[in-house]
């Protein structure tokens, strides 16, 4: 059986900073047929962003982490469609407030699907507030890989004491993000090492090469 690549994309029609940027650039005439997932609120975003290869799936009512009184922990996970995600997938999340969303459910009624978190920023999964990091840590078990967009958010969430602590330690990969062939100059605030090609598209279908992608 032919496995699927999901991108699921917790953003809304605020989210336009770099994340949203990045896999606009990734998911541009993917190589292999790609499935994007995202909410209702986000439609204006991806509207008119149609390629070959590319197929979109509107989750209607599905509330992510941008949505106004959104809480990680609801019950509004239950409008996604879990039905699109077969068994043996492989899903690739763009925040941890799509694991911290979905992940527990995947895990629990889809056999042996692979997901993966791609890490954009120097974000902490765990909170400060101790009532939720349990379940926050519960679902990070579940995740197979991490890719970082670079060695110091790598270092970063490797060093948090609750994941040194308490987490089973999960496989990263460093996938810098890719840029178009033209961009604007910018005054970089930091040092910055961007590559102008698409490596984790290309890092998914060699690691999903098992899985028969």
């Amino acid at each position: 059986m032919k496995k699927n690549v999901h991108f699921i994309f917790s953003g809304t029609q605020n989210a336009l900073g770099g994340g949203t940027k990045v896999w606009k650039i990734l998911l541009k005439e993917p190589p292999f047929q790609v499935n994007l997932h995202y909410s209702s609120y986000a439609k204006e975003i991806w509207r008119d962003f149609n390629y070959p290869n590319l197929i979109h799936h509107v989750h209607k009512d599905w509330k992510t982490f941008e949505n106004r009184n959104y809480r990680a922990y609801d019950d509004s996970y239950l409008s996604f469609n879990f039905d699109l995600i077969n068994d043996g997938d492989i899903v690739i999340f763009d925040s941890r407030e799509g694991v911290q969303q979905l992940s527990n459910f995947l895990y629990k009624n889809k056999k042996e699907v692979k997901m993966i978190w791609h890490m954009q920023s120097e974000e902490h999964l765990f909170r400060k507030n101790l009532k939720t990091t349990f379940k926050d840590l519960i679902s990070l078990q579940h995740i197979d890989k991490i890719i970082a967009v670079s060695k110091f958010v790598k270092e970063r969430f490797e060093n948090d004491i609750v994941y040194k602590i308490f987490s089973k330690k999960i496989d990263f990969d460093v996938v810098y993000n890719p840029v178009e062939s033209s961009f604007n100059k910018i005054k970089a605030k930091k040092n910055l090492v961007v590559l102008k090609d698409t490596k984790i598209l290309s890092f998914l279908k060699n690691w999903g090469s098992k899985s028969a992608i």
